[in-house]
């Protein structure tokens, strides 16, 4: 089995050893970096692969990267489907390792099936177009997750407030929607009108996905061919 060829931004190259290679994976994977495991029957060796240098107050395009990454993550964890990901919850960080395991694959597969010549290790990661500098991503980052905790807390308060008011044989009226009682006239007779409430509280959260999508410009995805560095660990 072959080598991974890593193209490093100094110019050089560096190669990862996938000979006798019975599994390689991506692990632990961020918006710096990400880590390569190669698993022998004599052990296991994880190289670490930094993805830019975005170290604070270098300037480069890996820190605007980084945080441009920051953002599109953000906004991808909070309506996945939107931009075309299955649903795999409210962590950013499992997104990111969800396209560096689809991305890295490609090359991964390719060096273990090409013993002549080492395949190029390339990634694709996504990015919030908008962002244009450091501090302009993280005021960005923190305006979208502010959003979002407001938008959760309404949508659950509504919630809470029309099952009660509808158990208690009323009609809710709130933020522009309306839900009878199952039970109009009667409390505490099962009246709760759970479907419309939810779909009540729903629509919060519909509608602030809509303002955050605007939020940073659009996503895109960007491909990688060089890294800022590669390194074992011992």
């Amino acid at each position: 089995m072959g080598a991974l060829r890593v193209n490093l931004t100094d110019g050089t190259s560096t190669y990862i050893d996938l000979t006798d290679a019975i599994l390689v994976r991506s692990i632990d994977n961020n918006q710096q970096s990400f880590k390569i495991e190669v698993n022998k029957n004599t052990g296991s060796i994880i190289y670490n692969v930094t993805r830019f240098n975005s170290s604070p107050g270098t300037s480069s395009e890996g820190v605007t990267w980084a945080i441009a990454m920051d953002v599109a993550y953000t906004k991808i964890s909070i309506d996945p489907i939107r931009y075309g990901y299955p649903d795999l919850g409210s962590d950013p960080q499992t997104y990111i390792a969800y396209d560096d395991e689809k991305f890295l694959a490609a090359a991964i597969a390719s060096a273990l099936n090409n013993s002549q010549e080492p395949a190029v290790l390339t990634n694709r990661t996504a990015i919030s177009s908008g962002v244009s500098s450091t501090s302009d991503g993280k005021d960005l980052n923190s305006i979208i997750q502010d959003l979002w905790t407001e938008a959760q807390s309404e949508a659950e308060a509504t919630l809470a407030d029309c099952l009660a008011v509808t158990e208690d044989g009323s009609t809710f009226d709130g933020g522009g929607c309306s839900c009878p009682s199952l039970t109009p006239g009667v409390s505490g007779a099962g009246g709760a009108n759970e479907a419309c409430c939810k779909a009540c509280s729903d629509a919060i959260l519909t509608a602030q996905k809509d303002v955050i999508a605007a939020i940073g410009g659009d996503i895109i995805w960007k491909h990688q061919y060089l890294f800022d560095q590669v390194q074992a660990e011992i």
